[in-house]
């Protein structure tokens, strides 16, 4: 499907209440690494003090990989995705499906746009809010994460879900107006 049919349908199928009921989902690995900008280390030192670094590099920290999604009827349950679990299409529906909200239908690969990650909002809002609550600290275990990203998504309200969707049509309308390109969008 070309790219401005592509966006047609895609802005069509968010308009009214289709985009209540659509569910919009992702995968992330969290770590028990606490996270960091690394763009955003600075070190405020009084004059004349020698530079300090005091960096932290933990190669291959325990981590765990979560589902999650979102639409305007609710949440889905967090899925904790075993590390040893090699996800197929048979336990993606067994394992994952099951906690999804029950939706008459999905986007398609030939709806939704390739490669882009400011359209999804679990990936430019939903992240961001798990990341800072829950990974702020570094934590001893994987138990320890689960627990902190267990607690920040039950802190995700549905006042902030509805706020985030309403974000959406902008970042559609942008990403619409770019054909598809590079887009910016508060």
């Amino acid at each position: 499907m070309q790219a401005s049919k592509r966006f047609k349908k895609m802005k069509q199928l968010s308009r009214g209440d289709a985009l209540q009921r659509t569910q919009f989902t992702d995968e992330k690995i969290f770590t028990v690494k606490p996270y960091r900008n690394s763009q955003n280390r600075r070190e405020l030192l009084p004059k004349g003090s020698p530079r300090i670094v005091k960096a932290e590099n933990i190669h291959f920290p325990k981590s765990v990989m979560v589902w999650r999604g979102i639409s305007g009827l609710g949440k889905t349950q967090l899925v904790f995705v075993p590390k040893v679990v090699k996800i197929n299409a048979d336990i993606y529906r067994e394992m994952i499906l099951e906690g999804a909200v029950p939706l008459p239908g999905f986007w398609t690969k030939n709806v939704w746009q390739s490669n882009s990650p400011n359209l999804n909002p679990l990936k430019y809002a939903i992240r961001g809010i798990m990341e800072k609550k829950a990974c702020a600290i570094k934590h001893k275990s994987i138990d320890s994460l689960k627990r902190a990203l267990e607690k920040a998504w039950e802190e995700i309200t549905p006042e902030m879900i509805a706020a985030i969707l309403k974000n959406f049509l902008k970042r559609l309308d942008a990403c619409i107006a770019a054909e598809g390109s590079y887009f910016e969008c508060d």
